[in-house]
């Protein structure tokens, strides 16, 4: 657990060892999240990570889609049957 002083502004100074446990540094993004009357600090490239967990969930294992070929064979396709 962290205390910190809420100062002019509203601006609170992220102690070095919590920044340190995040691997933050100047200039990154941080992320509040509010729940319930709480607050929970997190990072940007936690939530991306999270966010690739979850989209992994639904590729089938060993496969790994180009999601950009798959996006342009569609549109082909789509183009092929306009034309008709």
């Amino acid at each position: 657990m962290f205390a910190m002083k809420i100062s002019e502004g509203g601006r609170m100074v992220i102690p070095a060892t919590l920044r340190r446990l995040l691997a933050v540094s100047d200039g990154d993004t941080v992320i509040w999240v509010v729940h319930d009357n709480e607050v929970r600090l997190t990072t940007r490239k936690r939530q991306l990570d999270l966010a690739r967990a979850l989209v992994q969930q639904y590729i089938p294992a060993g496969s790994a889609p180009d999601l950009v070929d798959e996006l342009i064979q569609d549109r082909r396709k789509e183009n092929r049957n306009e034309s008709k």
